[in-house]
């Protein structure tokens, strides 16, 4: 007997509530980050993207996020903002994050604001984030 008309199917409820185990968590927020990355133009951090796909196959959480960049800048911009990994974390709506490493990334006074501002927000959900920065 097919569902009554306006009721929702099981299936139509599990598409909206999106992905449910680790690795399809981890796996759309790669997915957001390279988009970001396209838009943005810039590179993405290739140690970071090695380690999402490595948790995609592990089926785990990725809780330490490591940036390494490199200190090449082209036309007075940097080559790794990490704008776009903020960005991919807010549309995602990742909380997992405990562990903040970034590591010879050029920043300008802005993008330190909006790293604190983001890591203020997900204080709000996470108890504990360390955050390491090296110039």
């Amino acid at each position: 007997m097919p569902p009554k008309k306006g009721k929702k199917t099981k299936e139509k409820k599990a598409a909206k509530t999106g992905p449910t185990d680790a690795g399809q968590l981890v796996e759309r927020l790669l997915s957001v980050y390279e988009k970001r990355c396209v838009a943005m133009q810039g590179l993405p951090c290739m140690a970071l993207c090695q380690t999402m796909r490595q948790n995609i196959e592990a089926n785990t959480l990725l809780v330490r996020f490591i940036v390494q960049g490199e200190r090449a800048v082209i036309g007075g911009r940097p080559l790794l903002t990490l704008e776009p990994l903020l960005r991919a974390l807010r549309d995602t709506r990742y909380v997992f994050i405990q562990d903040l490493r970034i590591w010879n990334v050029i920043m300008p006074y802005e993008m330190v604001a909006s790293v604190v501002r983001a890591l203020d927000d997900m204080v709000k959900v996470q108890t504990i984030i360390t955050c390491h920065v090296i110039l």
